[in-house]
């Protein structure tokens, strides 16, 4: 237990600190893997609803964080003590303004992390933008691609990272980032 609570940690930490970073991945179960149902099981409920407070809530991890240049949502972080609260505030905050953040329900572009043939060397880490069948996928993220400015700000970042972990997808680390335009 103390294995995957340290895993866990290194994850969010290499996450928050340089986004997903080739030295923070470790050896992986089949409990690690990702499915490709858990992906359908997301299409039908977390980015159908997209961004429903209810669906941020339950894959967020107890310990998720965001890492924002906005006030209000790095208010949210220092203000809610767990990540499931975060993960709710932020869903309320994103559908305050879907003119800038509804896009990633459509036009978000997945990057999916995993071990070349099995083998756990950091050399060995391979990243695809397409599920790659016959691999072990345990960190993911996806990204919005919507670049548009409006009222002379726009969306610089905007990308929700997930780790698959004893059996559960969770979102890690959220990244949210305006700038003007």
């Amino acid at each position: 237990m103390a294995q995957i609570g340290n895993r866990l940690l290194r994850t969010a930490a290499c996450l928050l600190v340089s986004g997903i970073s080739v030295g923070c991945l470790g050896a992986s179960t089949a409990d690690e893997c990702l499915t490709l149902s858990e992906i359908e099981a997301m299409d039908n409920g977390f980015w159908a609803s997209y961004p429903s407070a209810e669906e941020f809530s339950r894959y967020a991890a107890p310990d998720m964080k965001i890492a924002t240049n906005i006030a209000d949502v790095a208010e949210i972080n220092s203000s809610w003590r767990t990540g499931p609260e975060r993960a709710e505030q932020l869903a309320l905050f994103l559908g305050k303004y879907p003119e800038y953040f509804s896009s990633l329900k459509f036009a978000h572009q997945p990057t999916y992390l995993y071990f070349m043939g099995g083998v756990h060397r950091a050399d060995s880490v391979k990243s695809s933008d397409e599920y790659p069948i016959g691999q072990c996928v345990s960190m993911f993220h996806f990204e919005s691609n919507d670049k548009r400015c409006m009222s002379g700000q726009r969306v610089r970042a905007l990308r929700l990272s997930f780790i698959k972990d004893s059996g559960k997808i969770e979102l890690q680390t959220v990244q949210i980032a305006m700038e003007g335009c």
